[in-house]
């Protein structure tokens, strides 16, 4: 569940990232036409931000590790494994 946060951020990241890009930021800019009074260099500094933190949650994200074994001990000896 903590996953989609992350996932939105990359997306995001990259539309903002293609909102700079030349060919693409013709088509932006008459959708939005705010966007033609900023510099692209930022939008791209933006976008690659964004893009980043998303990055940085799904690396953070825990993931469906298995637990280690853990040794079964009858004295002194290990006599088999169990997960923990």
């Amino acid at each position: 569940m903590n996953k989609i946060p992350g996932y939105i951020l990359i997306v995001l990241g990259i539309i903002v990232l293609l909102a700079g890009v030349k060919p693409t930021n013709v088509y932006f800019q008459s959708v939005i036409p705010f966007l033609s009074s900023i510099n692209y260099i930022i939008i791209i500094v933006i976008g690659a931000v964004i893009l980043i933190a998303g990055v940085f949650l799904l690396r953070n994200a825990p993931r469906g590790r298995q637990s280690p074994e853990v040794p079964i001990y009858q004295g002194k000896s290990i006599v088999g494994y169990r997960r923990g």
